[in-house]
């Protein structure tokens, strides 16, 4: 009865942990040409390099300015001149397969699913007649 318990808090446990690393995904915003802007809720500011941003923020290229907003490795939204972009809640890319926020949820899915198999397999055999 103890493994029984064990296994259902650990499976919300790593429900709950999946939940809220998905909630709220930071950004970070890539000058590559020009002048890029974002503004933050306080006036647009300058984006010199790359800066961090948070899903509301609003992030604008200027004639000849060029950059991108990077949600991860495998999912990155261009910005081109002229554009005004809010960085999303959830990543524009995330209805396709992106391996870099996927992977680690589906490993601890498995984990998590082969620790429930062996805890509550039956070895019983069925008695022969």
């Amino acid at each position: 009865m103890g493994c029984v318990v064990f296994v259902w808090r650990l499976v919300g446990s790593v429900a709950a942990a999946m939940m809220f690393s998905s909630i709220g995904q930071a950004a970070s915003v890539h000058r590559h040409d020009g002048k890029v802007s974002i503004n933050k809720g306080n006036g647009y500011v300058a984006v010199v390099g790359t800066i961090n941003g948070a899903p509301g923020d609003v992030v604008m290229a200027h004639p000849g300015g060029r950059g991108e907003i990077v949600y991860s490795e495998t999912c990155r939204e261009p910005v081109e001149p002229g554009d005004v972009k809010t960085i999303a809640e959830t990543p524009p890319c995330l209805g396709t397969y992106d391996a870099a926020s996927w992977g680690m949820p589906l490993a601890l899915g498995a984990g998590v699913g082969a620790v429930v198999y062996f805890v509550t397999k039956d070895d019983d055999k069925p008695k022969s007649p």
